[in-house]
């Protein structure tokens, strides 16, 4: 976006308008609107000029935030990237935001509901009469542990498995 504050400060306001920062903070630009109306004193214009570079600098660290969570997103939830690809467009990062974190906290339910489907899959095919086991997911082997320290073990693993699968999708 690489707006710099120009001498003139009707000229970048209309820029930064024109860039969406409206849709970023609709309030702050509101404000410096209000304010290049009012000023006039050469005091009042240094302010007016520091006030539009915070801003501007600022809409630039949004944007580029916005950016890196855009491409993180999109690779993590290549089904949602038209949608995240629009709110980014349309310089909704807030949207943007609230928008990648339902798709991850639906994707934590996702790996909880997978653990237990397999769980529910192995009850059912064990044979008549086994005693109670404790499944432990590590990648893609099942290892059987039995009585209480089996479930703890369990209950341990499956923990450092999802906390580890939740490291690696950010």
């Amino acid at each position: 976006m690489s707006l710099a504050p120009a001498n003139d400060p009707a000229a970048t306001l209309a820029a930064l308008r024109a860039a969406g920062a409206a849709q970023i903070d609709p309030v702050r630009l509101r404000y410096l609107e209000a304010l290049a109306r009012r000023s006039g004193h050469p005091q009042g214009d240094a302010r007016l000029a520091t006030l539009l570079a915070d801003y501007t600098a600022r809409l630039e660290k949004a944007r580029s935030e916005a950016d890196a969570l855009l491409a993180r997103a999109c690779g993590e939830f290549p089904d949602a990237a038209d949608e995240l690809t629009a709110l980014h467009a349309g310089n909704h990062f807030a949207q943007l935001r609230q928008h990648v974190a339902r798709l991850e906290s639906s994707w934590r339910g996702t790996v909880l509901a997978d653990l237990v489907t397999h769980l529910d899959q192995r009850k059912r095919s064990a044979p008549e009469g086994t005693p109670a086991v404790a499944i432990s997911v590590s990648g893609n082997q099942a290892l059987l542990h039995r009585g209480r320290a089996g479930r703890t073990r369990c209950a341990r693993s499956w923990h450092r498995s999802l906390r580890e699968a939740l490291f690696l999708r950010r």
